[in-house]
């Protein structure tokens, strides 16, 4: 199995997964975009997302062609849209697993090495 490392400045969490999906969170409407990523390698490999999660909620949904990158680099700061980490499923907020973070950061997800 792959891992996912996130990194922000000297904090560091690994998480042993080979696909997961990011949410965005708009700050005004509430409305929620995931889209689905899977580790190949050293890249993240993206994808559309299913339009239901289980628990019937609606999301709206990435139509973009899957794209390959190295890393994502996602803006932690007051103002800015909620990111969550979704594993099987089961959504977290981004900043609560590099407990110690910053008011504002860049926090990095690539391929654990």
């Amino acid at each position: 199995m792959s891992g996912l490392c996130l990194t922000a400045g000297s904090l560091l969490a690994a998480i042993p997964l080979s696909t997961f999906s990011l949410a965005t969170i708009d700050n005004v409407d509430g409305s929620r975009q995931e889209v689905l990523w899977r580790i190949e390698g050293k890249q993240l490999v993206s994808g559309a997302s299913p339009s239901r999660r289980e628990d019937g909620s609606q999301l709206a949904v990435s139509t973009q062609l899957p794209r390959r990158v190295p890393r994502l680099l996602v803006t932690h700061a007051p103002g800015a849209p909620k990111k969550e980490l979704c594993i099987d499923g089961r959504c977290r907020p981004l900043e609560n697993l590099l407990p110690g973070i910053e008011a504002t950061a860049v926090i990095e997800l690539a391929p654990c090495p």
